[in-house]
């Protein structure tokens, strides 16, 4: 059963995995997203294979991150690594609160622009 949590979740990754689709340069065509997640159980691998499907079918080409480790601890502490090492993915699935630290720390992308061209909030 999908859960009002989980469906926004779903939604945020999406939209964060199409506003980087947007903004990256087409390697022959087809742009490319590595995605670190923590979607690894079985219903929630399933929503991450269903993300990975319709953005494939949209011409991009996903390349799976996936962080064992329930509520994403792992996947946090594997990404404060990637950036630390200057190697970070190019999407990222996080919580609120986890959100607003990196924010603080200026490494996320500002999609506003994208959002008023595509008028999301209508």
């Amino acid at each position: 059963m999908v859960t009002y949590g989980r469906a926004i979740r779903s939604g945020i990754l999406a939209l964060a995995l199409a506003a980087r689709a947007a903004t990256l340069p087409a390697q022959a065509g087809q742009p490319t997203v590595e995605v670190l997640h923590y979607w690894t159980s079985g219903s929630e691998s399933k929503a991450a294979a269903a993300l990975r499907r319709d953005f494939e079918a949209h011409g991009g080409k996903w390349i799976d991150a996936p962080i064992a480790g329930g509520g994403g601890d792992a996947a946090s502490t594997a990404l404060r690594f990637r950036l630390l090492t200057g190697n970070p993915p190019d999407v990222v699935q996080l919580k609120g609160p986890g959100i607003r630290s990196w924010a603080r720390e200026g490494v996320l992308a500002n999609i506003d622009d994208l959002v008023h061209v595509d008028a999301w909030g209508k």
